[in-house]
């Protein structure tokens, strides 16, 4: 997963994010092309999403800082091919939420430890898109 998140802080501890992300999922899926005969093919699932939600920062004294946010909003998976299986497109309404810890390295870079979850509507019935993440990330303000 990859993507570009933007914070605006109306006070020193509340504001507003928002992401667009690039997901890409790997999938098995077990095609039956004889009756005792399974293959299994891997192929990425891509989803494209846009989110918006509230977020907030505390400062906890030396440089270090928690952060929180949660969003929804739409995504979308490109049509796609799998091993005798035609996905159309398709767009669904999601969700996400995550915590941070960071270290303020300057006046305006930081450095932070992230966790998130995230869930969205998926192409396929009966499966679900969850995933949780954890990563680093990067920051500066102006």
């Amino acid at each position: 997963s990859v993507g570009m998140e933007v914070d605006h802080f109306f006070t020193p501890y509340l504001g507003v994010n928002g992401r667009m992300g690039l997901t890409s999922s790997q999938m098995e899926v077990a095609v039956e092309e004889r009756k005792a005969d399974w293959q299994v093919a891997e192929r990425p699932l891509d989803h494209v999403s846009l989110s918006v939600g509230p977020c907030a920062s505390l400062p906890l004294g030396g440089g270090f800082g928690i952060g929180m946010h949660l969003r929804g909003g739409y995504g979308f998976y490109p049509k796609t091919s799998l091993v005798g299986l035609e996905l159309g497109a398709s767009r669904g309404w999601g969700f996400e939420g995550g915590l941070s810890v960071g270290y303020l390295t300057s006046r305006r870079v930081s450095l932070q430890l992230v966790a998130d979850y995230r869930s969205w509507s998926s192409p396929l019935v009966g499966v679900d898109n969850q995933g949780f993440s954890l990563g680093l990330s990067a920051g500066w303000g102006w």
